[in-house]
C-alpha cells in the first residue's frame, strides 16, 4: 500500500519519526533521512526520485535499508547537525515514509 504524504507539525516529531526507525524521503528535496546511530543521531542522502522510487520498491520486497546495496553515499550528522536539520526541513512538503514512495507522474 502507498501512502499519502507525511506532515509534521514541529521539528520534534520529525525526529521522533526518524529515531523510531522509520526512514523518510523527500520527491522535493530528494533527500532520504534514516536513523544513523543508537544516540539518536541521524543521516542523509541525497537521492534522486527516479532512484528512490527503484529503492523504494527494493525496500518493500527485500526490507533492506537504501545504503545496504552501497549505491546511496550515507552521510551522518552530529546531534547539533541532526537538530538543525530537523528544525530547518519538518515543515517541508513531499515527506514518505522510504518504502512507500508514490511513482512520480
Amino acid at each position: 500500500m502507498i501512502s499519502e504524504m507525511i506532515k509534521f507539525d514541529t521539528a520534534e516529531q520529525f525526529y521522533n519519526w526518524v529515531n523510531s526507525g522509520k526512514d523518510l524521503y523527500n520527491v522535493r528535496l530528494g533527500h532520504y533521512i534514516y536513523l544513523d546511530s543508537d544516540d539518536g543521531r541521524l543521516g542523509m542522502a541525497y537521492v534522486d526520485n527516479d532512484d528512490a522510487i527503484r529503492y523504494s520498491r527494493e525496500q518493500r520486497k527485500t526490507g533492506d535499508y537504501w545504503g545496504e546495496s552501497g549505491e546511496v553515499t550515507l552521510y551522518g550528522m552530529d546531534m547539533e547537525q541532526t537538530m538543525e536539520y530537523c528544525r530547518e526541513h519538518y515543515a517541508e512538503p513531499g515527506w514518505y515514509e522510504s518504502d512507500e514512495i508514490p511513482a512520480m507522474t
